[in-house]
């Protein structure tokens, strides 16, 4: 499987702003109690990365596809696989006590962090 240096930059971004989000939170608690805090962001930002490489595999194929409706059709069936896979993130960390919403939450913002930072580290050549 070969990823684009798009999606090895964003999983690489979503890493170090997870890290910095719970290195903050533990700062902030100064015990133990960040746990949960933590485990919520990497949780979330796990869940990013596999989205970012399920979303790079899928525009692979689609761009390879011959028919215009079936790529289409495509890109929509990953879509709503990525949807559901958030959801199930979500239901587990409001079903158990050692996952914080609040840190599930912030991880999950990594996405649009490294989403933006692609902006400006990502160049084209040409």
């Amino acid at each position: 499987m070969k990823l684009s240096q798009v999606a090895v930059k964003m999983i690489l971004v979503m890493g170090a702003s997870s890290a910095v989000m719970s290195v903050i939170c533990a700062v902030y608690y100064r015990s133990a109690a960040f746990l949960p805090f933590a485990a919520g962001v990497f949780a979330a930002a796990g869940l990013n990365a596999l989205k970012v490489i399920l979303l790079d595999l899928a525009v692979t194929k689609a761009a390879n596809m011959d028919h215009k409706d079936s790529a289409a059709n495509y890109m929509r069936g990953q879509y709503f696989v990525r949807f559901l896979l958030s959801a199930v993130i979500l239901y587990f960390a409001v079903t158990t006590s050692f996952i914080s919403l609040w840190g599930l939450a912030a991880g999950l913002s990594t996405m649009y962090i490294s989403g933006f930072s692609m902006k400006f580290l990502h160049k084209e050549v040409g």
